[in-house]
């Protein structure tokens, strides 16, 4: 009787598959979730970040396009639009240091980032999306108008307020982060 080389002998079974390790899944799901929860924060933040550099920019075109400098138009209330150019720091204080705020701004919003990368609650990374957008916005103006040297160009700002300094969009969520993070701090320090 002639038997295949392949083939087990008689009466030998064929040998058994090696059984695959088992895998905890259970022990990898917090891991996951947690990078889950950063990977849709960041996104959120990101969103947030890109809202505010668009809504900034496009109503800065717009004032451009349809407002002239120095004629004041009525808007909503005691809020009017007047086209200006600011080459300082908020409130026009800094006058012609362009440059020196806009490498402070790019200092801060790399801190801000850096300290928000481990957020955890989702007001945080809105208000981080807030202030990252604003400032990105004021620093777009400053590269895209630049005519002396980097970052040497104007800020556009259109709304004003009575007794209050002519701003824009970045300006409102700039500020407006800084509002709610005190908000948000003193909320978290209440609680403690």
């Amino acid at each position: 009787m002639a038997v295949a080389e392949d083939a087990p002998p008689e009466g030998d079974l064929a040998p058994e598959p090696t059984p695959e390790p088992e895998v905890d899944h259970g022990a990898d799901q917090p891991a996951a979730r947690a990078r889950h929860a950063t990977t849709a924060r960041f996104g959120v933040g990101a969103l947030v970040v890109a809202i505010v550099l668009a809504v900034d920019q496009l109503t800065k075109a717009w004032a451009l396009e349809a407002l002239e400098p120095g004629v004041t138009r009525d808007l909503l209330g005691p809020l009017k639009l007047l086209l200006a150019f600011n080459t300082g720091s908020a409130f026009s204080l800094g006058s012609g240091s362009g440059p020196v705020i806009a490498v402070l701004a790019i200092v801060i919003v790399g801190v801000v980032v850096w300290a928000g990368r481990h957020y955890t609650s989702w007001p945080a990374v809105v208000i981080q999306g807030l202030v990252v957008g604003g400032a990105l916005g004021n620093l777009a103006d400053r590269v895209v108008r630049a005519e002396n040297g980097w970052f040497s160009g104007s800020v556009v700002d259109f709304l004003r307020l009575p007794n209050w300094p002519i701003f824009n969009m970045a300006d409102v969520a700039i500020t407006g982060g800084a509002l709610a993070l005190v908000f948000l701090i003193g909320r978290d320090r209440g609680e403690a």
